[in-house]
């Protein structure tokens, strides 16, 4: 059986972009230095994006969740801010810097009781934080 030239092309191409293309791990950590790099030239929505990708391919990445949050507290958004903290948190619970920035979003909800709750899980874990 003899094939077409055009379907001996296309698996070709197939195959290039196939080879191209990063495995997730690759693709994840792509958006999320990308998002950092717009972060750091305060382009906040753009890094809002990336993040989110990184997110979307890898559910428990905690760290895109935690610049998610910062992100969502530079561009005013509390609500994000605390969804994006709460769930960094969640997926790693002994990240001091992410139970801190989700302290300050609770105080700044007037959530006094849980934002020194929150505060004192990081204080025990690293006393000397200020």
């Amino acid at each position: 059986m003899r094939r077409k030239p055009g379907v001996m092309l296309t698996i070709c191409l197939i195959a290039l972009l196939a080879a191209g293309c990063g495995g997730p791990d690759q693709k994840k950590m792509k958006f999320y230095n990308k998002g950092k790099a717009l972060y750091e030239k305060g382009d906040y929505v753009k890094a809002k994006l990336e993040f989110k990708n990184a997110a979307q391919i890898d559910p428990n990445f905690a760290d895109a969740y935690y610049m998610l949050g910062l992100t969502a507290l530079r561009t005013g958004d509390l609500n994000g801010a605390y969804g994006s903290l709460s769930k960094a948190v969640d997926l790693q619970p002994k990240d001091v810097k992410a139970r801190v920035e989700l302290a300050r979003v609770l105080l700044q909800g007037r959530a006094f009781d849980r934002a020194v709750e929150t505060a004192d899980i990081a204080l025990k874990a690293e006393p000397a934080n200020e």
